[in-house]
């Protein structure tokens, strides 16, 4: 067994000193560790100190940190119940690791987080409200600084918590202005997915055998959830803090790189159905109302959002060059790679001369075997024929009258 459960049992203590217990009322929030002792101490200190109603177990998955300041963390929590901590005893990755929490307690609802994110107020209650606002939904993910498409102030922002009110100000104000908007998302994000027991029993987990290493393994989710019915929404009123890829670091590109042409071939509508949702931008009326209600919060936080809005622009007027870059980059990459093919298109074709003329020479030999083969036959013919022709004379001869006196005259000879 590889694995191994650290720290108490079913019954530890959970969010605010409740039970555990086994409820499906119960939901598991998840959050592999691996790397970066400071963001993941943050991390499980805001979901622990959190004002949720909902009750929840803080499901903690150590990957085989090789951070000695990780492993302290997460051991000293659990030695106080208030974590229920599994250990990985090699390095399974994200989607293992989530994985194996996912299945701990089959009849709950999960909230898978990463290591890098803070939540505050009652985010939790927010998130399953939005999960069950309607029969259909399966998977949620609030709004972030670092959250692909559902990011705010807008997509590839560079800053952590915009302005100047803070996280858990923020998320009040987020929460009050866009109460109960839950528009619908081409796909989940998986910093901060909550996902519905229901559609988890109905897609099966996470496919680890494509994505282990982590990237894309919730698009490919929330892709076959879609073709079983079930709908991806954002929970506008949550803000979630994300500070992006502390566990994989300089991986995440290369990770993103390999799990792209996976996600085409398994989902080829997927590429043009988020860039369409990009292209529309269903989102932006949602963060301009959450733009105004801050900038009434006072004259710095006014500047702020006017700051925002010109990064914005200037960001959207820098999209179509750096377009061109990534585009000159691929046809570059391109290049190479046709070059590539090209010497070794050079090299077959040389194997496959060098083939031809083995093969030739076999032809060659085949064609001299069979000439001999064919003598041989002949010479075998002619052979047969003789032995006939002896025997034939041989019966002659031993039937003759000559050859019977002669066998007389050696009997007598013989007698004397």
């Amino acid at each position: 067994m590889n694995d191994k459960h650290v720290g108490p049992d079913a019954g530890s203590e959970i969010q605010r000193g409740g039970s555990a217990g086994a409820g499906a009322d119960l939901i598991d929030v998840i959050v592999p560790v691996f790397r970066g002792a400071e963001e993941t101490r943050r991390c499980l200190e805001s979901v622990l100190g959190c004002s949720a109603r909902a009750r929840f177990e803080l499901i903690v998955v150590d990957d085989c940190s090789p951070e000695p300041e990780v492993v302290a963390l997460v051991d000293a929590l659990a030695a106080t119940g208030r974590i229920h901590l599994l250990r990985n005893e090699s390095n399974r990755g994200f989607v293992g690791s989530v994985n194996r929490a996912m299945a701990l307690h089959p009849e709950r609802d999960v909230v898978l987080l990463n290591s890098d994110t803070e939540v505050a107020n009652d985010w939790l209650d927010r998130l399953r409200g939005a999960a069950y606002s309607a029969t259909d939904i399966g998977t949620v993910t609030p709004f972030s600084n670092n959250g692909t498409i559902c990011s705010y102030p807008f997509e590839d922002w560079g800053g952590e918590v915009p302005g100047t009110l803070g996280l858990a100000a923020l998320d009040r104000l987020v929460a009050d202005a866009l109460a109960g908007e839950h528009p619908e998302l081409p796909t989940g994000v998986g910093f901060c997915l909550y996902i519905r027991r229901a559609c988890l029993d109905a897609v099966g987990l996470f496919d680890e055998a494509r994505f282990g290493r982590g990237y894309g393994e919730e698009s490919d989710f929330c892709m076959r959830a879609q073709a079983l019915g079930w709908r991806s929404v954002l929970a506008a009123d949550v803000f979630v803090l994300h500070a992006g890829s502390v566990s994989f670091g300089d991986e995440r590109i290369e990770r993103v790189r390999e799990a792209e042409p996976v996600i085409a071939v398994l989902h080829p509508d997927y590429a043009r159905n988020v860039a369409a949702f990009l292209l529309a931008d269903p989102l932006r009326f949602l963060r301009q109302r959450i733009g105004l209600k801050r900038a009434m919060q006072g004259p710095a936080e006014a500047l702020a959002v006017v700051e925002e809005v010109f990064a914005e622009r200037e960001a959207k007027s820098a999209e179509p060059r750096r377009l061109a870059d990534a585009l000159r980059d691929d046809g570059n990459a391109l290049r190479r790679l046709l070059d590539e093919a090209r010497a070794y298109q050079g090299v077959l074709e040389h194997e496959l001369e060098r083939a031809s003329g083995f093969v030739r020479e076999r032809e060659a030999d085949v064609t001299t075997l069979q000439a001999e083969n064919k003598a041989l036959a002949a010479g075998n013919e002619a052979l047969r024929q003789a032995m006939t022709h002896a025997n034939a004379r041989l019966e002659v001869i031993t039937s003759s009258r000559i050859w019977r006196y002669a066998r007389f005259v050696l009997k007598l000879m013989g007698r004397k």
